[in-house]
């Protein structure tokens, strides 16, 4: 196994993108429980888009998980981001998709479990967040704190290294708000080394989950 670069999980080093004028410069220990706080939410989304080797960058390097992202192939970024799971502010559920559907996309397409097994740990992730509602409703009949349910649930069921909650906690009720966050530090907690990054423009949307690191953007760079 290779030592891993600076003991991160993510590590951004003097990175630019074309058309930008940001500089993004920070580093997430590995096995943290982090929150990363930007100025404006499109610079949380480039964030992933970034770490996930799905956006370009001109000058700099990025290491995810250890990973040269600019230096992978197709292969090896697909292999990587089996590792890595992303919770979307919308759950990141694909509209024509069921609830059901949507929940078991990442078993079906990167796990050999059997049928009945998906089934199974599908409907243990579903009792597991509390979602109540249909299985077989579709996204544009869920409520926001349902959407945030079935993303979460998904983010979860394929084990990850690497999860990053992208902007969850905005529009929630305080006892929404509890509930998630109880059930992902819970999660965070199960699996040594796993590191959990929230992503965030809005900084009272984290004002109650203890975080043990935080990344704050300071004027055009990212500190960490």
């Amino acid at each position: 196994m290779r030592e891993r670069a600076l003991d991160n999980a993510i590590q951004f080093q003097d990175v630019t993108v074309d058309g930008h004028k940001e500089c993004y410069s920070f580093a997430v220990p590995y096995g943290s429980f982090s929150s990363l706080i930007s100025t404006r939410q499109v610079e949380s989304d480039r964030i992933v888009q970034l770490a996930l080797g799905l956006l370009k960058y001109s000058t700099g390097t990025i290491l995810t998980i250890n990973e040269n992202v600019a230096a992978l192939t197709t292969e090896e970024l697909n292999k990587l981001r089996m590792r890595i799971s992303v919770v979307f502010p919308s759950g990141g559920l694909i509209s024509n998709l069921k609830a059901w559907e949507n929940l078991l996309l990442p078993l079906e397409y990167h796990s050999k479990l059997s049928p009945a097994l998906i089934h199974e740990r599908g409907l243990t992730m579903l009792e597991r967040v509390g979602y109540n509602g249909e299985l077989l409703a579709l996204p544009g009949h869920m409520s926001l704190y349902e959407k945030r349910l079935v993303g979460v649930a998904r983010g979860m069921i394929s084990d990850p290294e690497l999860i990053l909650y992208n902007n969850i906690f905005d529009g929630l009720t305080d006892s929404e708000k509890e509930n998630i966050s109880t059930i992902i530090t819970e999660f965070h907690r199960e699996k040594p080394g796993r590191t959990s990054l929230f992503m965030t423009s809005n900084h009272e949307a984290l004002k109650e989950v203890a975080f043990d690191y935080h990344v704050i953007l300071k004027g055009n760079e990212f500190h960490g």
